[in-house]
């Protein structure tokens, strides 16, 4: 049985753990606290502990000799993780896989790569001054590992409902500015797809392929929960649009929610 190791599982990781495990994969996973360690255990994933910091990857590395495949899901702290403290980090998990038996690699990554260029963007439309581009970078130019980054749209699902996003906010701009959304159930599936598929060495978008207004997507959002919907004003703002068509053309995968008004 071929084993998978999540770092990272949390929100996306657990599920994902879940279904990796009906498709008939093994799951080894990590977590940064030791009172996770028996609730993963319980989901018959083999816990390590571990904690990426700019100084070293500290705790449990011997996860990275677990698997074969890695999806490396570690998103950063927005407000609490500098860019350059991010980059550190993600440069030891580097060397620790080069020196693993590690042969392929999921990066999850995120939209956020691509500056708001009022137009659609592709893969190769990335930023490549950013700092999520450059850690990217690091992983997709490993000798002897086969690695595809996915670029995720605006979170979606359990515990992230987009009404609590904008709540009673007033005189928002941009609410003509499309929205780049994905589901946590197309997330999951996309990975899989990844991996069952072999789809590797590559960069794909995965955001669903309808974009609604802000002005329209919040307010029914909000509506949809009990919640005071934001007011908009008529102020635009930057924009662009994630474009999938290189993830459905090369896998044939159809999204679970393909409008983001069907995940309120």
């Amino acid at each position: 049985m071929k084993t998978i190791g999540i770092c990272g599982c949390g929100w996306l990781g657990r599920p994902l753990a879940g279904a990796l495990q009906r498709a008939g994969y093994a799951v080894t996973g990590t977590t940064t606290r030791e009172e996770k360690i028996a609730e993963l255990a319980a989901e018959h994933i083999k816990p390590f502990v571990l904690r990426f910091e700019s100084t070293g990857v500290r705790g449990e590395s011997s996860f990275f000799s677990s698997c074969k495949t890695l999806v490396l899901n570690v998103p950063p702290g927005r407000r609490t993780t500098p860019p350059a403290d991010f980059l550190s980090s993600m440069q030891h998990v580097r060397t620790l896989v080069a020196q693993s038996a590690i042969q392929e690699i999921v990066f999850i990554s995120s939209t956020s790569v691509y500056k708001d260029l009022n137009t659609e963007v592709f893969e190769e439309d990335a930023d490549k001054n950013s700092v999520l581009y450059q850690i990217e970078q690091l992983f997709r130019e490993m000798d002897n590992k086969m690695v595809s980054v996915i670029r995720f749209g605006g979170l979606i699902g359990p515990g992230r409902h987009p009404g609590r996003f904008l709540r009673g906010k007033k005189d928002v701009s941009g609410g003509d500015q499309p929205v780049n959304m994905i589901h946590l159930d197309d997330c999951i599936g996309v990975i899989t797809t990844v991996i069952k598929q072999n789809l590797w060495n590559e960069t794909f978008h995965a955001a669903a392929p309808q974009h609604p207004a802000r002005r329209h997507f919040y307010s029914k959002a909000a509506t949809a929960i009990g919640e005071e919907a934001p007011e908009f004003n008529e102020q635009p703002s930057d924009f662009k649009i994630v474009n999938p068509g290189k993830f459905i053309q090369r896998s044939g995968y159809a999204f679970l929610y393909p409008d983001p008004m069907q995940m309120i």
